[in-house]
């Protein structure tokens, strides 16, 4: 009989068995990794081509090229598409990000054949409408301006052009204008030349079968790729280092957005594991110090976060929170206290133990189940690291010491480093 009386015993996780990502090749030198970690007759597939928004001065391109990738093929509308991805029980998502382009698609293993014939011709053959790409304009264009009327958008956008520099090709974002100048002919050559499969590389997760391999060989197999892939030439080097205060007007605005942070880290530096740790405390997770202070204890926001944003290239701190715009002062002044405490005074055993709790139980669940194995696989392979880099994450959870945080935070989250963006109403 269970002893209902007594909780089981607590236990952390001393180490992580992951189910790895093997790499292989189709026939033509397609780089294929698969994760057969699932129970279910069910796969997910991702596409990914180096065609992100840095490869067009005008992201529009990019971004639409991609999102319009179901939208018709010389063989098959949109409606056909979308029909038969339907029938099949499959789901297609399509997804832009400043490197690379996804298209992904989960289908069962019973239906691989269709619908891999339907994303080849997707990959290949499509044709971009001229009626869809302007719907899809109108409706982008639309947004756009629904955004311009919110202070969290107004404050983003600043904020990048703020730590990155107005230039920098990291804080490059659509402007109105953008709109209308882009037309078929346009997409049509971003298509031309960055979806070609020499640019591709495969990750699938799920129940592999033999058959996924002899059908994406089949597809995407058979075609000779170029000798030479695109390369990476961009400058991505950052030369504003003065923190700046900004404040960005938006008339009859009832709220201020606020958003404080700096050039940061990102996954490929030592630092980085105890850096996310220390963040932790001070605004990444429901119980952090700016939460207790700024949202319990003052009641000067609903939520209030702070996040070290990898980047390829790059990486930055954030602190966001949307604040009453009478109160959004005493907010700044609650956050730059926070941050002077944390690098000044040793967090305790209690709050400590709290929070490694806290981030080895999130640090299981990134692991839990194939299509989140493929995730953790995604998030490492762009960076070029290997699965140590979750080993040593672990390791700095369960190691880090109170000395070790004061330390991060004096290195990395000095308040006269960081820069201060403000949007909300001059009255």
């Amino acid at each position: 009989m269970t002893d209902r009386k007594n909780p089981p015993a607590f236990k952390t996780a001393e180490k992580i068995n992951i189910t790895k990502a093997e790499k292989q090749f189709l026939k033509n030198g397609i780089p294929l990794f698969t994760i057969n970690a699932g129970d279910q007759e069910i796969v997910k597939i991702t596409f990914r081509f180096l065609a992100g928004d840095i490869y067009s001065k005008n992201s529009l391109i990019p971004e639409s090229t991609n999102a319009m990738l179901n939208e018709g093929t010389s063989e098959f509308s949109s409606a056909e598409i979308a029909e038969k991805i339907d029938f099949y029980g499959a789901f297609i998502g399509l997804q832009t990000g400043k490197h690379t382009s996804n298209l992904t698609i989960f289908t069962l293993n019973k239906h691989l054949n269709s619908t891999l014939q339907i994303v080849y011709k997707m990959l290949t053959d499509s044709v971009f409408p001229k009626k869809e790409l302007k719907t899809y304009l109108l409706n982008g264009l639309q947004q756009f301006n629904i955004d311009r009327q919110k202070t969290e958008v107004l404050a983003r956008e600043e904020y990048y052009k703020t730590v990155f520099g107005k230039n920098h090709i990291y804080s490059q974002l659509p402007v109105e204008k953008d709109f209308s100048s882009v037309d078929t002919k346009e997409l049509k050559t971003f298509f031309a030349k960055f979806y070609d499969f020499s640019n591709l590389t495969i990750i699938a997760s799920g129940k592999i079968c033999p058959e996924l391999i002899e059908n994406l060989n089949l597809f995407f197999g058979n075609t000779l790729l170029k000798s030479q892939i695109l390369q990476n030439n961009f400058d991505f080097s950052i030369k504003n280092f003065e923190p700046k205060y900004v404040f960005v007007e938006k008339e009859n605005a009832v709220q201020a957005t606020i958003k404080i942070g700096k050039i940061s880290i990102n996954k490929k530096h030592e630092d980085f594991y105890n850096l996310s740790v220390t963040n932790t405390i001070l605004g990444g997770y429901f119980g952090s110090r700016l939460m207790k202070n700024i949202r319990e204890d003052k009641g000067y926001t609903y939520g209030i976060y702070s996040a070290n944003m990898s980047m390829l290239n790059s990486g930055f701190f954030v602190i966001s929170a949307d604040a009453g715009k009478e109160v959004y002062k005493k907010a700044v002044d609650e956050v730059f206290k926070e941050i002077k405490i944390l690098r000044t005074e040793k967090v305790s055993d209690l709050e400590l133990t709290r929070v490694r709790n806290y981030l080895i139980g999130s640090f299981v669940a990134n692991f839990d189940g194939a299509f989140a194995l493929s995730q953790a696989f995604e998030s490492i392979f762009d960076y070029d690291l290997g699965y140590d880099f979750y080993d040593k994450y672990l390791k700095a959870i369960q190691n880090i010491t109170a000395s070790e945080i004061l330390e991060t935070a004096e290195k990395y989250l000095r308040e006269d480093t960081m820069h201060t963006v403000i949007s909300c109403s001059r009255d």
